[in-house]
């Protein structure tokens, strides 16, 4: 009965007409539709709440409602940069739109509202109220204030409330202003507390108060309004940066000066507690860059920013352009206030992401007559990396775009009825997420989808809907098959499917018949338009050619297009051309092809001395970089995706092209959007991939052979092509197969086929699909490299599979990896150091078992990896590493003498020494050693220092082997000086002396022999990690008893040691200068020392 009570009292409340209080629930689900929460219905019907995460409720202030910055600010930061949380927004915008008086007036009956909301979540959807957070800007802050004391009856307060700049006016110590007795814990950040007109309150009102640059004259900011808007664009930018520390303040008058010191505090974030003094003072600048915001603040407008991550580009009929437009401040003269504006947004970047913004923009100037601004969103950086990547990334885009526009929506005469969102691929995604961020009451006139791509966009996600805008319109041309990149669904209010969304006439792959979309769409743009299509009465009408309904022409840039809701199907047999403005359409096809995926699904980049360049086969040049005389041409094929692609890519062509020593060709084949959701449907596709893969290199055969004027010899019974350059495929993962399929096709049709397939560690294959497995028939020379092939988890295969097959460490348990994943990748970190490293070189194995029992001793060695097209050796090689091989890395001490990668007048030889072996031995030496080569402008040796296996099983063994480490490292390191500075080394120097007479000058040459002097690669700097700092304190100390000298010691965090080996410690006296780092000093469970 208590409960019933509890809730109808609430009810009775919250049923009244005497506030408008509304209550929106945004979730990662539903970031762009709210659900308005009703209490007088089922709970039960909120499906996005969850009620395991944490709640956040924001409470805007006098003239706020619910699409204020501050709601979508904050909102936006939370969801996007902080653990999943219900973030409820409260709309009180009838009482908040009133005057000041007015306003102020509501809030007790707004708190009082707002509290009973709260305990019906509690009774309903069993909200802990001590996990909750009230966030109140101006009015607000008071609000939830009041709501969180009207609560505190007996039954506990509410966690966390942040009061952001709180009004002042009339909010006197007695007034029921927000107080520090209102939440277990409450945090207030000041931001417009001085001068007449100021809005905050001065007072320190919280348990902790920030004042941001003392309080006031934010820098950036002219006048108050600026000044205490800023409040909660720091909380929100807290929400990714923990970089807005405040130090405490003893007096408002060192706060004034500048002068407060002591333990700094984080401000802002969404932590429910925090312990510290009264006041601090956080000091920031204006620009995002300097004080590292991830958001950036405009004084005009507040939008997200991404850095440049995000730019827009205004063209215009009589200025032309481009004009970068900021989104902040003044609006540029050249853009018309009252022309329609038209926005082009490209997809996920490739080579159809330029073409559609350079075949769009040129069409709508020189066709549409009228005055009109053309904004292009750039997102390259954001989308160019993976097509994963970037579709992850199409929300934030969303949000910047939302944000720009309505900062475009400010000015008096820029009305978003004239807004036309133009959309291709990802692009119509981030059209429909922004258009849907503005209300029913203020829509974008119109958003036109060109083939909105389909994965990872299925019907339950945040895709382009016919909602949107006032009027949505789709061509989809690419819609059919395992790889095609298009959704089918008719998601829009007009749907045009040109030759019934598939095959489209003239096009042989996917990418071409995705590009089909923009290239109709810039012939639609001509006042000649005879793209009609007729509308269909289903799906199945319009798939079997049957559509006799009325028509509507496609296209068009008017953003006040109307049409009959439906499906349409429109047939060509054309293409649009983007340089003649003779001809409307070129390319007639009389049979149609099916598309199989190139430039989109599966992209070709080439790399090699002459640089980079996509290849696209269906062109019919080949493009002037490729060396046609080159020694060879690899191709390198990914596997399945991951964060692995680039790493592989990037590491492997470098390797390639600045050590092997050839000239060769590096073709990188992407097929990440190939690839599919699933590992399952990578295999899959792998057939589709290979064929695809044929076509380019039957393509570059015939090119090479045409262009180099040589003729093509044929066998007259087999008509198959001879003397073709010679081609290795290099396959990761799932790509060694894919090679090993290409490798077979071409078999059948070419004399030579391929002359090398190198599998890395192929990834395994479920049955109905082990024909598909690479094997030594599939070129010339197969070599297969095994890094990751036992337990239930691997990755890889561990059959023989090539002519020569490499199992190195027996194809398992690599020397520094605690992970499958980690194993796996050393197949292709392998390969890649086997360009530079000559000593990589396997023994031969007479049997599997010899080779797992570690006992193989064939001879001559075999040297794994390579680029040359064929080796002397078959079988089974076994080869033992004790380190990692990544890019540009010679084994030491090897074969006893100094590589001569040895930089013997380098300005100084670094040693990296990890510690106890972690996920964080890989990270330390590519972080530490690349920021070192490449940002250090010193030219220096980096010598790492791999104790992995030495370190053993446990934290305690890896401290007691800290000595014989350092006992290892010393004798090197004697080594080295002693093999450098040896006397009996001489050097021949030439010395070239001048004598010059009134009549001849002539040269003589001496001959000087003698003691090399010590070089200065033998000051020697250690750098150690965790226990490495003390290996490196025990070397500093052993050598500076002798000759060798150490230079310098820096100690990262050095780990902590028991009693026992306290005396091992990094000390003062282990090198000429020891500079030690202290990062994580604090607690039982800190892993650093102190002292």
């Amino acid at each position: 009965m208590l409960k019933l009570a509890f809730v109808l009292a609430a009810l009775a409340v919250i049923r009244a007409d005497d506030v408008s209080n509304t209550y929106y629930l945004y979730t990662l689900e539903n970031h762009y539709e709210p659900e308005v929460m009703d209490p007088t219905v089922p709970f039960s019907r909120y499906s996005n709440f969850k009620i395991t995460d944490n709640t956040v409720i924001l409470v805007h202030g006098h003239q706020g409602s619910l699409h204020s910055e501050f709601n979508n600010l904050v909102k936006d930061a939370i969801l996007f940069h902080q653990q999943p949380h219900n973030v409820i927004v409260v709309d009180w915008s009838r009482e908040a739109g009133q005057g000041y008086t007015a306003a102020r007036q509501s809030v007790p009956l707004v708190a009082h509202h707002l509290a009973n909301f709260i305990s019906w979540l509690e009774t309903e959807a069993r909200l802990i109220r001590s996990t909750l957070h009230l966030v109140g800007f101006n009015l607000g802050a008071h609000i939830v204030g009041q709501a969180g004391r009207r609560l505190d009856q007996g039954l506990g307060r509410v966690g966390r409330i942040t009061g952001l700049d709180p009004a002042a006016s009339r909010w006197g110590s007695d007034s029921g202003r927000l107080a520090d007795s209102d939440a277990m814990y409450v945090e207030v950040i000041h931001t417009d507390i001085t001068g007449p007109g100021s809005n905050g309150i001065g007072t320190a009102i919280g348990d902790i108060n920030f004042f941001v640059n003392g309080g006031s004259n934010q820098p950036g900011c002219i006048g108050h309004v600026c000044n205490h808007n800023r409040a909660y664009e720091v909380f929100a930018a807290s929400m990714s940066n923990s970089g807005l520390l405040g130090y405490p303040c003893s007096s408002d008058l060192q706060n004034t000066l500048n002068r407060c010191r002591g333990d700094p505090l984080h401000m802002g974030g969404l932590v429910l507690s925090k312990t510290g003094s009264k006041k601090y003072r956080v000091n920031t600048s204006g620009s995002s860059s300097r004080n590292m915001l991830k958001f950036c603040i405009f004084l005009a407008a507040v939008a997200v920013c991404y850095g440049e991550s995000i730019t827009y580009k205004l063209y215009t009929k009589d200025n032309k352009g481009p004009f970068n437009m900021t989104g902040s401040g003044e609006l540029i003269k050249e853009f018309g206030k009252k022309d329609n504006t038209i926005f082009l947004i490209h997809g996920y970047f490739d080579n159809s992401a330029e073409q559609f913004l350079e075949e769009v923009r040129p069409a709508i100037f020189r066709y549409f007559k009228k005055k009109i601004n053309v904004i292009e969103v750039h997102w390259k950086p954001l989308a160019e990396d993976s097509y994963t990547k970037a579709s992850g990334n199409v929300g934030l885009v969303a949000v910047s775009l939302t944000n720009f526009i309505r900062w475009l929506d400010l000015e008096k005469d820029v009305k978003l009825e004239n807004f036309h969102l133009v959309g291709f691929d990802l692009g119509a995604h981030v059209a429909g997420i922004a258009g849907r961020s503005f209300n029913s009451n203020n829509k974008v006139g119109r958003i036109t989808g060109l083939n909105p791509t389909g994965r990872h966009w299925g019907s339950g996600t945040q895709r382009l809907r016919h909602t949107d805008a006032t009027y949505v319109e789709v061509i989809h041309t690419d819609t059919f098959g395992a790889l095609s990149n298009g959704i089918e669904d008719p998601i829009g209010h007009v749907n045009f499917y040109p030759n019934g969304g598939r095959n489209q006439p003239g096009c042989v792959f996917h990418s071409c018949c995705h590009a089909r979309s923009f290239e109709l769409f810039a012939a639609s743009i001509d006042e000649d338009n005879r793209l009609r299509g007729n509308q269909c009465s289903s799906m199945t009408q319009m798939n079997l050619n049957l559509c006799r309904g009325v028509t509507l022409q496609l296209g068009g840039i008017d953003p006040s297009k109307t049409g009959t809701r439906g499906i349409y199907r429109i047939n060509t047999t054309r293409r649009y051309p983007s340089s003649s403005d003779m001809l409307k359409f070129i390319i007639f096809v009389a049979a149609v092809a099916v598309c199989y995926g190139q430039t989109v699904d599966v992209r070709y980049t080439l790399h090699n001395k002459n640089g980079i360049v996509s290849m696209r086969p269906e062109s019919d040049d080949l493009p002037q970089q490729f060396e046609k005389d080159a020694e060879s041409t690899i191709f390198l094929i990914h596997g399945y995706p991951s964060n692995t692609v680039t790493r592989f890519f990037q590491l492997v062509r470098e390797a390639i092209l600045e050590h092997s020593n050839q000239n060769v060709n590096v073709i990188e084949v992407d097929w990440t959007r190939a690839a599919g959701n699933s590992y399952t449907q990578a295999s899959n596709n792998m057939q589709s991939v290979a064929e695809n893969l044929t076509k380019l290199i039957q393509w570059l055969i015939t090119n090479v052979n045409t262009e180099s004027g040589s003729s093509s010899t044929r066998d007259s019974n087999e008509n198959t092509v001879t003397n073709v350059t010679p081609f290795h495929l290099v396959g990761f993962d799932l790509g060694a197969h894919v090679a090993g399929i290409a490798g077979r096709v071409l078999n059948v049709t070419q004399n030579e086929g391929i002359a090398r397939i190198t599998g890395l560690n192929p990834g395994r294959l479920h049955k109905g699909l082990t024909q598909q497995r690479l094997n030594a028939n599939h070129a010339t020379y197969v070599e297969v490299i095994h890094t990751d092939t036992l337990g239930v988890l691997a990755n890889g295969i561990g059959d023989r599979m090539g002519d020569v097959d490499f199992y190195a460490n027996g194809g398992n348990n690599q020397p520094g990896c605690y992970s499958h994943s980690c194993c796996h990748d050393r197949a292709f970190e392998l390969f890649a150091a086997s360009m530079i490293n000559q000593f990589l070189t396997g023994r031969g194995c007479n049997s599997m078992s010899q080779m797992n029992l570690n006992l193989c001793r064939g001879s001559p060695p075999l040297r794994l990896g390579g680029t040359e097209l064929s080796k002397d050796g078959n079988g089974i090689y076994r080869i033992n590493t004790s380190r990692r091989y990544p890019n540009g890395i010679v084994s030491m001490p090897g074969s006893g003498a100094i590589p001569n990668q040895f930089e013997e007048d380098a300005q100084s030889t670094i040693f990296l020494i990890h510690g106890y072996p972690g996920n964080t031995v890989t990270n330390f030496f590519q972080l530490v050693r690349n920021a070192i080569l490449e940002h250090s402008n010193q030219n220096v040796n980096v010598i790492e220092v791999d104790w992995t296996r030495a370190a053993g099983d446990s934290y305690t063994q890896a401290s007691n082997n800290m000595q014989s480490v350092a006992n290892n490292l010393g004798v090197f390191m004697q080594q080295l000086y002693t093999e450098i500075t040896n006397p009996t080394r001489t050097t021949t120097t030439t010395k070239t002396s001048t004598s010059t007479t009134e009549t001849s000058t002539t040269e003589t040459s001496t001959t000087e022999t003698g003691t090399q002097p010590v070089k200065s690669g033998l000051t020697f700097h250690l750098v150690g990690f965790d226990l490495g700092a003390h290996v490196a304190g025990i070397v500093g100390r052993k050598l500076n008893r002798g000759v060798v000298r150490v230079a310098r010691i820096t100690g990262l965090n050095p780990g902590r040691l028991r009693n026992q080996l306290s005396m091992q410690r990094l000390t003062a006296n282990s090198a000429s200068y020891v500079e030690v780092i202290h990062t994580d000093t604090l607690g039982v469970l800190a892993n650093g020392i102190g002292d």
